[in-house]
């Protein structure tokens, strides 16, 4: 007591050394949840057709609730909505791993690099242009998660964390946001604290 320590963290610098671990240092269980109005009909929902729209909404929708879920697999909600959801994905292999989306309308899941928010959470690409895992842009209903849509691929590292971002947005009718990894060698599995306790 009445001493200081200055502590550094270089999470996610492959050259640094450490004593700790993903799991001892952040908080695991649970996703951040986002939820707003969205009636900008530019950009929201079925006018929500490339990353560049995403990236507009994410900077400008203010959301009126956030919580904490553990799942993203909603299809609840009226029209004219955005879903956000941030999770730190912690692989428990290493290897080439896909991604996707399900949803009514639109939605993107993306991975920020270092935890992506350092510029304010609400700014773009404050460490560099995130990188796109699984898309399906424009109005539509829904389908099944891993083969709808656009489905991405990227290569991780057993222990590492990786800062994911799921936005859903959704004019009218019926609504769905559904995301989902598989492992190398499985099957798609819903994002979720069950399936990846992280």
């Amino acid at each position: 007591a009445g001493g200081t320590t200055t502590i550094y963290m270089d999470y996610g610098y492959s050259l640094s050394s450490s004593e700790s671990s993903v799991s001892d240092t952040f908080i695991a269980g649970g996703i951040t949840h986002e939820y707003g109005a969205c009636a900008n009909a530019t950009y929201c929902g079925s006018g929500m057709s490339d990353h560049a729209d995403t990236d507009y909404l994410r900077e400008n929708m203010a959301p009126s609730s956030v919580t904490t879920v553990t799942q993203i697999n909603d299809g609840t909600g009226a029209d004219n909505f955005f879903r956000r959801y941030r999770y730190l994905f912690v692989p428990t292999q290493t290897g080439t791993f896909n991604f996707g989306v399900n949803s009514d309308d639109a939605s993107e899941v993306a991975l920020f690099p270092g935890d992506g928010y350092g510029g304010g959470y609400n700014t773009t690409h404050p460490f560099g242009a995130h990188t796109v895992l699984g898309y399906w842009y424009g109005g539509h209903g829904t389908g099944t998660c891993g083969t709808s849509g656009t489905v991405g691929s990227y290569d991780l590292t057993s222990g590492q964390g990786y800062w994911m971002d799921y936005y859903f947005s959704e004019s009218g009718g019926g609504q769905y946001a559904q995301t989902c990894i598989r492992y190398p060698g499985g099957s798609y599995l819903v994002v979720s604290t069950t399936n990846f306790p992280g």
